[in-house]
């Protein structure tokens, strides 16, 4: 389930990087597209770095580009990484330890790259 990847992935980055993680539940009054997991956690040179996880399950290969990802979420993880965060989509607890050490980039998905590069 994935609520229960959720969990496990915030307590092994609170673990590992001492930050403070948060799970974000969607609502009506919520933006659409927001990751699963938004945090903040100290950078090598003592300063606040913004990550943002997209949780999937191994087995979700549905979306657009058969990653599990919406077009709304792709585009939310294309700003935070624009901005200068660390972000990602992890399937698994080291995937996310990754995305917050930075280790994995998120690149963008398709269209969306395609389409943010132009806007900006």
């Amino acid at each position: 389930m994935e609520t229960t990847l959720v969990n496990k992935i915030r307590k092994a980055l609170e673990k590992e990087y001492n930050g403070s993680y948060y799970k974000i539940h969607g609502g009506p009054y919520q933006s659409t597209g927001m990751s699963d997991i938004i945090g903040i956690q100290k950078s090598r040179q003592q300063k606040g770095e913004f990550v943002a996880i997209e949780v999937k399950l191994p087995s979700n290969k549905k979306g657009p580009w058969k990653n599990g990802v919406t077009a709304r979420q792709d585009l939310f993880l294309l700003e935070i990484e624009a901005q200068g965060g660390k972000c990602g989509i992890a399937r698994t607890i080291e995937e996310a330890l990754k995305i917050a050490s930075g280790t994995l980039i998120y690149a963008g998905s398709g269209v969306n790259r395609l389409k943010f590069n132009k806007k900006r």
